[in-house]
């Protein structure tokens, strides 16, 4: 109807729930309308209380309607549900009751949290499905109440720990959008501070966030360098040459990558080219069984005859996905890769390069590797010919 809810599913129906969860997410004009009307049906047409009355008082409590007489009258019935209170607690919050909502809170805390590491969850003596759903709205009310030390836990639990069954996205968006994240430990981790001595002279490099700083040394020099004044957490990568028994000494089974060439607008593989051809390279990468999840990285160095071209196909969904994970410097091309088993099929990269010189080119060793550590995998050196 005109003055309906929400559903997850086309054909479901409205969820009184899920539309009070999302109304605290956007601000919109057009659907608060709608859903003030849709909040007020559903409190007029229920004779006998059932859950949806407090999930639609907590909506109508974020426009700020007068419901304060009928959020008081339903905690006095000492039958309530658990989902009940806290729904009741949330829009004693929007409507500036912290106290009230702050005595329902710490009876949970105090007697059905379960603490866990570092996590907390609701301990709700039914089911999974509940205890999930339920410590992600908890979390949602401790932020409201600027409970952070045991929010933080609450929703700690419900981010890394997600179900299968039960969505969250919308808790965990109310509890971000209301958490001031630039004061967590976590985030003040990523702002870093290191000193480096080089051949006796100090370097101060000051880091934020995803921040990267380099410098290059002669590799007689690698083992006087030190490090001081750490502050943050912060990774050092080092690079250096090598040369094919390095290569050999890390490879792997657990991965790999092939390689083709063709022309543009062309599905015929091929290595001999005219000048100016315009040439389509896919690197498609493999993975065994073993491996869920990891982040690699793809050298590709162009041959010299060779120049990159930066051309996104449309028709080819894989030239935009890479495109913004490859870092380009001189000649060589590297691709950051990440896989997830459960997410999506490896995918291939794509990208291309234009014919410029005559002559017979060699293209080194394409390399992928684990990143942060030393496993790799290669395909061995080729040429290509430009007539």
């Amino acid at each position: 109807s005109e003055y309906s809810g929400f559903s997850l599913l086309p054909y479901s129906s409205a969820d009184v729930e899920l539309t009070s969860k999302l109304i605290n997410i956007i601000d919109n004009d057009f659907l608060n309308a709608k859903t003030k009307i849709y909040f007020k049906n559903i409190l007029d047409s229920n004779d006998e209380y059932n859950i949806n009355i407090s999930a639609a008082l907590w909506g109508l409590s974020k426009y700020k309607e007068p419901v304060l007489l009928n959020i008081y009258n339903l905690l006095e019935n000492d039958n309530l549900e658990m989902r009940d209170k806290i729904y009741l607690s949330l829009a004693l919050t929007e409507l500036g009751d912290f106290k009230t909502a702050n005595k329902y809170y710490k009876e949970f805390i105090d007697n059905n949290i379960v603490k866990s590491g570092d996590y907390l969850f609701l301990d709700t003596k039914t089911n999974d499905l509940d205890r999930y759903e339920l410590t992600s709205l908890l979390a949602v009310l401790g932020v409201k109440l600027q409970d952070f030390e045991n929010g933080d836990k609450l929703f700690k639990y419900v981010y890394n720990n997600p179900s299968k069954y039960t969505l969250s996205n919308f808790e965990q968006l109310i509890y971000i959008m209301n958490r001031d994240i630039m004061n967590l430990q976590e985030i003040k981790d990523l702002f870093g501070e290191i000193t480096v001595t080089i051949d006796g002279k100090k370097q101060i490099y000051k880091l934020k966030l995803f921040d990267r700083e380099s410098f290059a040394v002669t590799k007689d020099k690698i083992k006087d360098i030190k490090f001081s004044n750490i502050k943050g957490d912060i990774a050092c990568k080092v690079e250096a040459l090598g040369n094919k028994d390095d290569l050999d000494k890390n490879r792997t089974d657990d991965f790999s990558i092939s390689v083709s060439y063709m022309l543009k607008n062309s599905s015929n593989k091929n290595t001999n080219y005219n000048q100016s051809d315009i040439v389509k390279v896919t690197i498609t990468p493999s993975f065994s069984p073993m491996i869920e999840r990891g982040e690699y990285e793809v050298t590709y160095v162009i041959p010299s005859g060779f120049r990159h071209m930066d051309i996104v196909d449309n028709s080819d969904i894989s030239t935009s996905w890479t495109k913004s994970n490859t870092e380009m410097k001189g000649q060589k091309l590297r691709i950051n890769l990440h896989y997830d088993r459960e997410t999506f099929a490896p995918q291939p990269m794509v990208f291309y390069i234009q014919a410029t010189q005559m002559g017979e080119y060699t293209v080194d060793y394409i390399v992928i590797k684990e990143y942060l550590e030393n496993k790799l995998n290669y395909i061995n050196k080729s040429t290509l010919t430009v007539n």
